[in-house]
């Protein structure tokens, strides 16, 4: 419900302005009689610029308009990063990027800043969060030699904000974060919805100016549940929303995905490593996720996740011991232990491999974690491998998703993926059944209905 003028009385009389919420008739300060005025104070009403509205009627078709933002693309030469916001950045798109605390937000827009600094552009950082000499820090360990195009102001305040834009005039603008900034025109709490709503769209409208266009990224907090903070109405606004995730139980590997993008693929993903000297880009996964060894060994397995439109190949390692006086440990890293009770059960029950009286130990390379459930065959592969001490050779991988039944089931765009892995050198891949519709010259494909076959694959 809105809130209605605000009412009272002020004393009118020169140098004392006392105020007070009854007509009274001698003033409490000043002591003359008959000064009191009634004051009517309304709310501020908040200024929209809808960068949308025009005076013009004429209307265009929509085959004759110039899509002029491809050619007016900022690349980073970060491949990761630019691969997942659709090839490089566009000059006046307005995107959000969020993550847990720690996981490297600042860190990776530091790199992007000295990227597209190093192209002469200017580059103003503005930071809510940190004062000025906490990035300096950040920025001396982790970029070589810090460009003199990259402005910073430890600044919250809106309108002196926009001050600093009009006299800098960025390329790329780095507001962390939005969440802290806060308007004088706007009467809302900080970091409550009406600041955001109000502060993201008043610097939207100046990155979509026409005439000096801004690329715009916005570090945006998170909720508990890591989920981006503010309304639904922020999200919508703006042109592309960024997550960076740690994807492994150490706390090195991180994950850029998209989860909106105007401007590019959405199933798109970036990979990094963090290490000291900041976020490295991993150029090649597959060397990154599977040990290199010229002599197979027991208890591993390779099969692969989907991330986006990339194959992963992931190395799947095994541990089993004999326990003959408590209840076996069932230890996963990597995948759901509950996911790995059901596959020894199916084990058990469908392959005869008797795991009743085993400690089981189950991780995958790096601990990335994986729920995708065509992993289980590689699974259940690694396990019959550590259990009766056979090698799997290193160039052979599974990819299936084991039923309750014992079934293997289809996997959608299957041939995408055994195509990539015949590009890695692998030469077998077991599959489903009836689930590829190409033919391969190089990699032999074994087709298998249930997981008891797997038993006379690794025997030979």
């Amino acid at each position: 419900m809105a809130k209605g003028p605000k009412k009272y009385y002020e004393c009118q009389t020169e140098d004392c302005g006392y105020h007070s919420i009854n007509n009274i008739g001698k003033c409490p300060n000043c002591q003359e009689f008959g000064t009191f005025k009634e004051v009517i104070e309304r709310e501020p009403t908040v200024k929209k610029n809808n960068r949308m509205t025009s005076s013009d009627s004429n209307v265009s078709k929509l085959k004759d308009i110039l899509a002029s933002n491809t050619s007016k693309l900022i690349v980073t030469g970060i491949n990761e990063f630019d691969r997942v916001i659709g090839g490089g950045i566009i000059s006046d798109s307005v995107n959000v990027l969020t993550a847990p605390p720690g996981a490297g937000k600042s860190t990776l827009l530091l790199e992007v800043a000295q990227k597209i600094a190093e192209q002469g552009k200017n580059v103003l950082y503005i930071a809510g969060e940190e004062s000025e000499s906490q990035i300096k820090l950040r920025a001396t360990r982790i970029l070589v030699d810090i460009s003199d195009n990259i402005y910073i102001k430890a600044e919250t305040n809106l309108e002196n904000i926009m001050l600093i834009i009009n006299k800098i005039k960025p390329t790329l603008l780095i507001i962390d974060s939005i969440q802290m900034l806060f308007s004088l025109e706007c009467d809302g709490s900080l970091g409550g919805d009406k600041q955001l709503l109000y502060c993201s769209s008043t610097i939207l409208n100046k990155a979509k100016n026409s005439t000096f266009p801004i690329s715009v990224f916005f570090v945006a907090q998170v909720t508990k549940d890591d989920e981006l903070r503010g309304s639904r109405e922020f999200e919508h606004m703006i042109d592309a929303v960024f997550t960076l995730t740690m994807e492994d139980d150490s706390g090195i590997l991180r994950m850029l995905k998209s989860t909106k993008n105007r401007f590019g693929d959405v199933s798109e993903v970036g990979l990094f490593e963090m290490n000291e000297t900041g976020l490295i880009e991993i150029a090649n996964p597959n060397k990154y996720f599977i040990t290199s060894r010229t002599i197979p060994v027991s208890g591993s397995a390779i099969s692969a996740i989907k991330e986006g439109t990339r194959t992963i190949a992931v190395e799947v390692n095994t541990l089993t011991e004999t326990n003959n006086f408590t209840y076996p440990s069932r230890i996963s890293q990597g995948i759901n232990r509950d996911f790995l009770q059901i596959l020894l059960a199916v084990m058990d029950n469908k392959l005869s491999c008797n795991v009743k009286k085993k400690d089981v130990y189950v991780q995958t390379s790096n601990g990335i974690r994986v729920k995708d459930t065509s992993i289980g065959l590689a699974v259940i592969a690694s396990i019959y491998s550590s259990v009766n001490n056979i090698p799997i050779d290193n160039d052979t991988a599974f990819l299936g998703e084991v039923s309750l039944t014992g079934e293997i089931k289809k996997i959608p765009n299957i041939d995408r993926i055994i195509g990539d892995f015949e590009r890695m050198g692998f030469k077998k891949i077991i599959i489903p059944k009836n689930n590829k519709l190409k033919t391969y010259k190089i990699i032999e494909i074994v087709e298998i209905e249930n997981v008891s076959e797997i038993k006379s694959i690794i025997d030979k």
